[in-house]
């Protein structure tokens, strides 16, 4: 029978319809097509075209930044309104950094946990940066792996965008948490760890420091979150220990994907609020959403915004942990 669920963060809600679903393998079978064939060499290699536009003082071991060369965000001196009267239409104001891995050979999905933590850490440097800059009220870091993705190029490298604008969906969370906070006096993030962990049906990996989940209400099949144990909401603040337990759920949640979905597309992201100045107290936790890209919206959820999602999340997570 199908279920409605509802995301507690957000308040959306999605359809659980399980006896439309195959099995979890099948999710896998239909992705060998779809593997991205790295080009050698391309403009992210070294000496190349990308590599000559690196902010040289940011490389690390394995990593340097360029700006992005076709950014959906910029820098600019001045908003201006286009002036249509009854739209609104402005300059997308902002940053959109592009943080490349040195070697093409690198592969998110078989990348060791140090390799994950210098990304983060990188990441983590990158918000530090241009949180000086207070126009700037929200950071999104991402990640997109394979043709699925939306990746353009099979060289790993992931993006910054930072924005003088709060995304509708960050909202949605920030307003939503805090309303629970009022209410309950907890935050939500911190009752889910440990809702999930005394449930462990959904649980996918436990690193004592960060807890790796498939999502009560997911929007993607084997969506899978990974919230780190100590209450922060500033990514921008977490501690090098929390860091390298995040970093050690996302590798051990990559292996598994790749070993049980067949090397899939994904995306990976982290909601953060901008830092202790920004106006949602400490109702909010940042954290790591992972999102294997293994099927297409049909009419229903284009119309109604509303998922249907054919493999419920306990399924999932028995057959990744499997």
């Amino acid at each position: 029978m199908a279920r409605v669920r509802q995301n507690i963060t957000t308040g959306e809600w999605v359809v659980v319809a399980p006896e439309r679903s195959v099995r979890p393998s099948k999710h896998a079978e239909k992705l060998f097509s779809e593997t991205m064939v790295h080009e050698y060499p391309c403009n992210f290699c070294h000496g190349q075209v990308a590599w000559h536009q690196r902010y040289p003082d940011l490389d690390t071991k394995n990593l340097y930044v360029i700006p992005n060369k076709f950014p959906i965000l910029s820098e600019v001196d001045q908003i201006e309104d286009a002036g249509h009267g009854f739209y609104e239409d402005s300059n997308s104001y902002g940053v959109h950094e592009v943080i490349v891995f040195k070697s093409a050979s690198d592969s998110l999905l078989t990348a060791k946990t140090d390799k994950i933590l210098e990304l983060l850490k990188m990441m983590q440097a990158r918000m530090n940066f241009h949180q000086q800059d207070e126009t700037l009220l929200s950071f999104t870091p991402t990640y997109n792996h394979g043709k699925m993705s939306g990746a353009s190029m099979a060289h790993p490298h992931a993006q910054f965008m930072a924005s003088d604008l709060v995304s509708p969906r960050l909202q949605q969370e920030l307003t939503t948490t805090k309303q629970f906070f009022q209410k309950n006096h907890h935050c939500v993030f911190c009752n889910i760890l440990d809702f999930e962990r005394t449930n462990h049906v959904r649980c996918v990996y436990d690193d004592d420091g960060a807890l790796a989940f498939t999502a009560f209400a997911p929007r993607f099949p084997f969506e899978t979150w990974v919230i780190p144990e100590h209450h922060q909401m500033s990514f921008a603040e977490a501690s090098d220990h929390t860091l390298e337990k995040v970093a050690g759920c996302m590798h051990k949640v990559f292996a598994m994907m790749d070993d049980r979905l067949s090397h899939p597309s994904l995306n990976w992201f982290i909601h953060t609020a901008r830092n202790k100045d920004f106006p949602y107290d400490d109702s909010y936790h940042w954290h790591i959403e992972i999102t294997p890209r293994l099927s297409k919206y049909g009419g229903y959820e284009l119309a109604t915004d509303t998922i249907v999602q054919t493999i419920s999340p306990e399924v999932a997570a028995k057959y990744l942990r499997s």
